[in-house]
């Protein structure tokens, strides 16, 4: 499995690991899905453990991402941790081909992400988890 999706509230977690995957986009998605059902949410894509995202894997996603219903009233923003240059360039890439439906900043490490999530959420009313 290259991606492990957690939620805690409003908050998902998904943490990309080694060469990304088309059938690993199903937990993503399924994180996404159950995420816009419960209400507001945020994310918080962690990306320090991956070593690539091949093309095919980000047209996949993004075509998967325009298929899924409207998010832009759910989810309010994804923090991407990046810690290489080749990961950013990934990023940037994704974010032309399939522009997000939400806020996109990047941060070096979770912690910052983190603190990023939590303003959001406080911003829109939304409780956030304790952690």
């Amino acid at each position: 499995m290259t991606i492990k999706a957690t939620t805690a509230g409003p908050v998902v977690t998904l943490e990309c690991l080694d060469v990304l995957k088309e059938e690993d986009l199903d937990t993503l998605f399924e994180a996404f899905e159950r995420a816009r059902k419960a209400g507001p949410f945020v994310v918080i894509t962690d990306t320090t453990h991956m070593k690539s995202a091949p093309r095919e894997i980000i047209m996949a996603f993004a075509s998967r991402l325009k298929r899924m219903p409207p998010l832009n009233n759910v989810w309010l923003g994804d923090a991407v941790v990046i810690s290489s240059s080749a990961v950013r360039f990934i990023i940037s890439t994704l974010l032309v081909v399939a522009p997000m439906p939400t806020e996109v900043k990047v941060f070096q490490t979770v912690a910052e992400a983190k603190i990023w999530v939590g303003w959001l959420l406080r911003r829109s009313g939304v409780a956030a988890p304790a952690a």
